[in-house]
């Protein structure tokens, strides 16, 4: 009995010891270095935490602000370690995680502490976040729109909006359609709307004027790629954000037809997905149409395809009007902007 009792002492012990040396102090470490060390930066509350063992835990964390890294509404930290930070339910913290290998995870000398604990992180992170926003704003500046899907920055580059299909401006101002010839590919991309070429010019000039409204010139943009950054014509193909100075965390009520999405802690206006939701494009997928490819950018593909259903469903939009048979092709009375020269 003597025997077994000093075991379990001796075991006591080289715990403890293991946990001291694995852990030691930590050293004060500023809140720049923290933000530099850390993969995700939030704050939340515990809704869940269980302790497995003094080496193994699991907690879950209801996500209300984030200052670093992807904006996810859960993430669960899981404690690999006695150095393990340990939460309790119930309790506001600002955490800083690491991830590794898709774990999040966040130890003793991490930063992390209780939310009413970080009244000088928050300064320092919200001077931060509103920083990155205005260094990303000023990246790209808007010079004008062209058409429903494309637009000329200040720089010169022309970017084409990809994942979606707007319809193309056939008949530009100028062109007698018994007389000239649109471009081949004009030609293609209104192939896919099924629909007689001056009803899909009409449709164009609808689509771009509701652009024109959400992008104006001067506006500072931000431009996200995806597996082709540009076309033969030398366009920039991307994803179009317009970052707001509004916070996530703050009550946000957006328009039925303006799509949102959390970046760095606060709103951007997702330029692609809001002419889709609004019903003025379709999703555009990888096919074949005559010998036209579409590029295989589709990292939003499945987003799109919800909101196209959606816009359809509550008619908004060019849907607010279709009709199973085609009217005659009645010019507009003015094309304020002319598409770029496809060749």
């Amino acid at each position: 009995m003597k025997r077994l009792t000093f075991v379990i002492i001796l075991m006591l012990f080289i715990l403890n010891v293991q946990e001291l040396f694995a852990c030691g102090p930590c050293n004060v470490i500023s809140v720049d270095k923290l933000y530099s060390n850390s993969d995700m930066i939030f704050s939340g509350k515990v809704t869940q935490n269980e302790i497995i063992d003094p080496s193994d835990s699991n907690t879950e964390v209801i996500v209300d602000k984030v200052y670093k890294g992807n904006s996810l509404d859960i993430v669960s930290i899981q404690g690999r370690s006695m150095c393990a930070y340990r939460f309790q339910e119930g309790t506001d913290y600002l955490i800083y995680a690491i991830q590794n290998n898709g774990v999040f995870w966040a130890d003793n000398c991490s930063g992390t502490k209780e939310l009413s604990m970080a009244s000088g992180d928050l300064e320092y992170l919200e001077k931060m976040v509103f920083d990155v926003v205005e260094e990303r704003a000023q990246t790209y500046t808007v010079e004008r729109v062209i058409d429903g899907d494309t637009l000329q920055l200040a720089n010169g580059d022309v970017v084409k909006l990809i994942g979606i299909n707007v319809p193309p401006i056939v008949f530009s101002e100028g062109i007698d359609p018994a007389r000239d010839d649109p471009p081949f590919e004009v030609l293609q991309a209104a192939k896919l709307w099924d629909k007689d070429l001056g009803k899909v010019t009409k449709m164009g000039q609808e689509a771009t004027e509701f652009v024109k409204g959400l992008i104006k010139p001067g506006q500072e943009v931000r431009l996200e790629f995806d597996v082709q950054e540009k076309d033969k014509y030398g366009r920039q193909l991307g994803y179009l954000f317009i970052d707001t100075t509004v916070p996530s965390d703050a009550m946000f009520k957006t328009k039925p037809g303006i799509y949102y999405v959390r970046h760095q802690g606060f709103f951007s206006l997702f330029v692609n997905a809001t002419i889709i939701k609004a019903g003025y494009a379709q999703p555009l997928v990888p096919s074949e149409v005559e010998g036209m490819t579409i590029p295989p950018n589709v990292k939003y593909a499945d987003l799109f395809r919800e909101l196209y259903e959606e816009a359809r469903e509550n008619k908004r939009g060019l849907w607010a009007h279709e009709t199973t048979t085609e009217k005659k092709f009645e010019p507009a009375e003015s094309v304020k902007e002319i598409p770029i020269p496809m060749h």
